[in-house]
Order: structure tokens, then C-alpha cells, then sequence
């Protein structure tokens, strides 16, 4: 039978009879067999790579054996891994952020989503659905927005905030007491979870012809942990 060395790595018996060998010597199967219990990182182009790479794993003579499978993303810059029968999980690599501006003119009374003006400063794996931020990896995140209401000062009476949703449910407030203001929250995220960031003022117009007034903000959104889920209830 074959045997594991000090390094896990699968080694053919090969003796000079039936009954000490684990057939003919075979050095593309006994290479075969080193390589998928040698457990190096292996550097794939993206997720999708990875993916093919650990099917074979699991389809190939002894699958249990070729994982913990370790690979480097150069897409993400990221270190993932992969047990036997389980997902992939970050275990490295570098932290996903970004900051952006936001703003929209806003009309009294009506929370408004404000529209993306622009990235500032964005990692790799970022998108935008319908001008919201999906977000490119699970863990743990600092968002932080804050800005003002054009045209109104700490002196200015009405109620006005800021806030941030995730998939259409509203999380956090940020009051705007002062002439410019807001706050900061921490959040748990999933990889595709939307955020979405709205403001809502009832100060009236600024007297143009379109009415309501513009509310601009700076948005950032930091991964501080790398987080594997385990799902509770």
C-alpha cells in the first residue's frame, strides 16, 4: 500500500513481487501521486481556476488525502484555502476597501439614495449595482460616511441624516447636527451583500428651479477581519 512520508506526501510502494509492491513502477502515476499530497500553495489566476484545480482534487484516487488545498489568487492578492468537503476561506492576503463620493439633490421629507460621484480610492473586486456597492468579500466592516446638506448650517432647524442600508434594510443613522457631520458604524458583511447609502433632510429648498437641496458625503467602507461564518438557528 502506499505510505505517507513526514511531509503527507503519498509514496507508491514499489517492491520486486506482487506481494511487496504496489504494482509496476509507474513514475508519472507515483509523480502523480506525490504531487496531489504535496500541500504548497499553488498560484491560480482567479476563483475560477481554483475551482477547476480542486475538482480534479476531488474527483482523482485518494481526494481526502490532496486537501487542505492552499492557493494564491492573483486577481485578489488573497490566500484561500480549502478543506476536504468544505468552501473556500480566506486565510491571508491583502484587505478589501474603498472610499468614494456620494450626492444627489434631495427633495423634503424623501429619503433619497445618493448617487456615486466618484472612487477615491478602491481595491481590486469592487462593484456597483444599479450605483450601490457590492461588496467583494465576507468579514468584518468599518463604514463610515460623512458630509453635509448644501445650504444649511448647524443653526438650520429640521431634522437631516445620513444612513446606510444592506440589501434594502436600513442599519445605521447618522444625524447631521452640525453644518457638516455624520458617524461611523461596524457592520458584518457577506460577498454580494449591497450597500446602499441614502440621506433625508426637511430644511426645504435652496430656491432652484429643481427644488430640495443636494446632500453630498464622503463614504469609506474598510474589511477589518477575515471572518469563515458558521450559521446559528
Amino acid at each position: 500500500m502506499p505510505k505517507l512520508d513526514i511531509f503527507k506526501r503519498l509514496i507508491p510502494k514499489v517492491g520486486t513481487s506482487p506481494a511487496t509492491s504496489d504494482g509496476p513502477a509507474r513514475i508519472d502515476h507515483a509523480l502523480e501521486d506525490l504531487s496531489r499530497t504535496t500541500h504548497a500553495v499553488v498560484e491560480v489566476a482567479n476563483r475560477a481556476e481554483a475551482d477547476t484545480i480542486a475538482s480534479t482534487l476531488k474527483a482523482g484516487p485518494n481526494p481526502s488525502e490532496a486537501f487542505p488545498f492552499v492557493v494564491w489568487r492573483k486577481d485578489e492578492r488573497t490566500l484561500d484555502l480549502m478543506e476536504y468537503n468544505q468552501g473556500w476561506e480566506q486565510i491571508g492576503g491583502r484587505r478589501h476597501g474603498m472610499s468614494a463620493s456620494v450626492a444627489r439633490r434631495t427633495q423634503p421629507k424623501t429619503v433619497t439614495e445618493l448617487h456615486v460621484e466618484q472612487f477615491t480610492r478602491v481595491s481590486n473586486g469592487w462593484n456597483l449595482s444599479g450605483g450601490n456597492f457590492v461588496v467583494p468579500t465576507t468579514g468584518m466592516w468599518l463604514i463610515r460616511m460623512y458630509g453635509n446638506v448644501e445650504g444649511i448650517t448647524a443653526s438650520t432647524a429640521g431634522d437631516r441624516f445620513f444612513a446606510y442600508q444592506v440589501n434594502g434594510v436600513t442599519k445605521q443613522h447618522f444625524d447631521i447636527a452640525r453644518t457638516a457631520d455624520g458617524g461611523m458604524d461596524l457592520y458584518p458583511l457577506t460577498k454580494g451583500d449591497v450597500v446602499k447609502f441614502v440621506g433625508y433632510h426637511d430644511t426645504g429648498s435652496d430656491g432652484s428651479s429643481s427644488g430640495g437641496r443636494i446632500m453630498r458625503a464622503e463614504v469609506i467602507m474598510a474589511q477589518i477581519s477575515d471572518i469563515s461564518w458558521t450559521s446559528v438557528g
